[in-house]
């Protein structure tokens, strides 16, 4: 099962968030007190991995507990699973009623049941409580009705009128609960009645009647059964608050006598050692005049050793596999009292103490040896919902946990809540939702990120003008581009591309926006003198710009070959990328984004940009509230794209396979 959106409602200081989409890794900002805890910790109870209830005294909005709370089964988290084709055939034999189902959505209640509903939904045919009365009666009817064989006739009275009773004290028992035990009972009740050969014979159009009844009953009941068991098959979710950092001498006797902040940690380090601490801490204590057996405290000491190295080459072997820094070496050592964690690198084989490394690698450690663990246990295929992870460590070391979290991701779905600009992903927006505290003092949960207020929407535009900042000076192949929505396009169109095994970007380009072409020049000027820096320009075209873009290799500062306007693969004198679509696409994309119906017929002007043809339109006919800049319908593309690349035409795609061919070719040239 795969989680695909879940609901948070009626928990704390969250009302409603609505559904959320969610992906293999997703990421929540918001600044503080905006309620992503709040969120999280909802929804790790709808399967919790510590066993915590929902407490409503405690976690339903206080100002509504006393008037609201006892009057509703009130709602908490919503999932909504998708099934593989494995899960559908594991329920379709359990009801065949499931064979066409894709997802399920499941929600749970503070009274900790569960509602179930499949997708699409199955034909249950349900029995109600005036159809079996109504059925009880036509039975009666029929029994007063039947007809005795010669010599049966005083046995078969005794029968009917026993029946008749029978079944009118059974309908005084209905009830909506338990149709199916009536249904049941009534089936009793005819079986009882026919003993001998006459007896089945004369009830035989009864049971005909009933039978379409109990194949109903049956087919409720297996429904029910698979009902209980799609909520065995929830995968839990694991709520991490808590990330304490593994201390590196270890006192056995301290650890066992007192309470630890670190008991958790602490105790998986002992697990993937493989040793007992109790045995352990004792190992080498006796009482005075106690014979000591030294051939089991030798095997021990032996079997201790052994432990300690298998675990230590498992642990420098795992932790290479996403610590990408340097290759580090792990040593576990039993000292007296103490257990050591000693550790090297490929720079320098000295072993340090693990407290004497950076605090960034120590928390890696520390995190990364809790889920090595307990992913045995019950974090395999589990959902990870990590709150404010990283939030003391350096911005670079925040940085290295994304792609942490990736690696996890792969096995384990990861959501993750952060205020932090770098813990958040600018090369895939799509998989960031903001968290916000609404007007009213509810958490709210968006998708679109870019709508939200200020302070929310800070760690976003810091992250960007951080990765703006960075890919100016480190990528070594640098394309400058006018603005973001170039990026967006280019990289989104690459991915279509991609998928179709046809030729995209190259990942070796690092697109840079600059803001415009009135700054192209300077920044090409800027960069030109970096050391191993190749740059290309891909630019809009347009007659006051092209002095300004020529200038670029007639002063020298790059051959012409690596300058690009989209003008010079439309052969027009001006282009924008988005000329680079079929104009009813691009209105889709307008349409789509603006909420607009504006179609090809109505662009009056003659102009050969189809951005100053819609600017035209605008003008002319303005749409109430809305005001229209390029950025936006490049967003709608990037957060649409599985849905709109189908549209994409031919003539698109060939025209932007051209350009990065020839981007691509100017990386195998030297730097001009």
């Amino acid at each position: 099962m795969r989680l695909t959106a879940f609901r948070v409602q009626n928990y704390k200081k969250v009302h409603d968030t609505g559904w959320i989409d969610v992906g293999d890794l997703t990421a929540f900002v918001g600044k503080n007190e905006a309620g992503k805890s709040a969120v999280f910790r909802g929804l790790s109870k709808f399967n919790p991995s510590d066993k915590e209830k929902y407490d409503g005294l405690k976690e339903f909005p206080r100002k509504r507990y006393t008037d609201e709370y006892e009057k509703w089964a009130w709602p908490v988290s919503s999932c909504r699973f998708s099934l593989n084709e494995s899960e559908v055939d594991k329920l379709t034999a359990l009801s065949s009623l499931l064979s066409k189902v894709d997802h399920v959505e499941i929600t749970r209640y503070y009274s900790t049941k569960y509602s179930t509903a499949f997708y699409p939904q199955p034909d249950v045919r349900y029995i109600k409580k005036k159809e079996i009365l109504e059925f009880i009666d036509e039975i009666v009817d029929s029994v007063n009705n039947l007809t005795a064989p010669d010599g049966k006739g005083e046995e078969l009275g005794d029968i009917k009128q026993n029946l008749s009773d029978s079944l009118n004290s059974i309908k005084q028992t209905v009830n909506n609960d338990n149709i199916l035990e009536i249904v049941d009972q009534i089936q009793q009740k005819l079986l009882q009645r026919a003993n001998e050969e006459w007896q089945k014979d004369v009830l035989q159009s009864i049971m005909e009647i009933l039978t379409p009844y109990t194949e109903r009953k049956k087919e409720i009941e297996d429904y029910k059964i698979a009902l209980s068991h799609i909520e065995e098959m929830l995968p839990q979710f694991i709520y991490f608050d808590k990330y304490n950092v593994l201390d590196s001498a270890i006192h056995l006797p301290s650890f066992l006598n007192q309470p630890s902040p670190n008991k958790r940690i602490t105790m998986c380090m002992f697990q993937h050692v493989g040793l007992d601490i109790k045995t352990l801490a004792n190992l080498g204590i006796h009482n005075h005049g106690q014979r000591i057996d030294e051939e089991k405290t030798r095997r021990y000491i032996d079997e201790r050793a052994i432990h300690f190295s298998s675990a230590s080459n498992s642990m420098t072997r795992k932790f290479s596999d996403w610590w990408d820094q340097r290759k580090h070496k792990f040593r576990y050592q039993a000292d007296g009292d103490y257990l050591r964690i000693w550790v090297s690198d490929d720079l320098d084989p000295s072993e340090i103490e693990l407290d004497q490394r950076s605090y960034g690698m120590q928390y890696f450690f520390s995190f990364y040896l809790v889920f090595l663990v307990e992913a045995e246990g019950a974090h395999k295929d589990s959902i990870l919902l990590l709150d404010e992870p990283g939030l003391h460590l350096h911005g670079t070391a925040q940085a290295k946990l994304i792609e942490f979290f990736k690696k996890l991701s792969a096995s384990n779905q990861t959501m993750y809540s952060t205020h932090s600009p770098f813990l958040v992903d600018v090369n895939n927006f799509e998989n960031v939702r903001a968290v916000y505290e609404d007007k009213d003092g509810t958490t709210k949960v968006t998708k679109d990120v870019l709508e939200t207020d200020d302070d929310t929407i800070f760690p976003l535009q810091a992250a960007m003008g951080y990765s703006i900042t960075q890919s100016l000076f480190i990528g070594p192949n640098c394309l400058i581009v006018e603005g973001p929505s170039d990026l967006i396009y280019l990289r989104c169109i690459t991915s279509s591309l991609e998928r179709s095994n046809r030729t995209g970007l190259s990942a070796k380009w690092t697109i840079t926006p600059v803001g415009g072409a009135d700054k192209v020049q300077t920044f090409v000027s800027l960069l030109g003198s970096q050391k191993d820096l190749k740059i290309a320009v891909l630019v809009d075209v347009k007659p006051e710009d092209r002095q300004s873009i020529e200038n670029l290799y007639k002063k020298k500062l790059l051959t012409k070959s690596r300058v690009l306007t989209f003008g010079d693969y439309l052969n027009r004198p001006s282009a924008d990328i988005e000329d680079m679509f079929d104009i009813d696409f691009y209105l889709s994309l307008v349409n789509g984004e603006f909420g607009t119906t504006i179609k090809q017929i109505d662009l009056k002007s003659k102009h050969p940009r189809v951005l100053k043809r819609i600017e035209d339109y605008l003008k002319q006919t303005p749409p109430k509230g809305i005001t229209f800049n390029h950025y936006r319908p490049a967003r709608y593309f990037q957060e649409n794209i599985e849905d709109l690349e189908k549209t994409i035409s031919d003539n698109t795609l060939d025209n932007f396979e051209r350009i990065f061919t020839d981007l691509n070719k100017l990386l195998r040239k030297k730097k001009s």
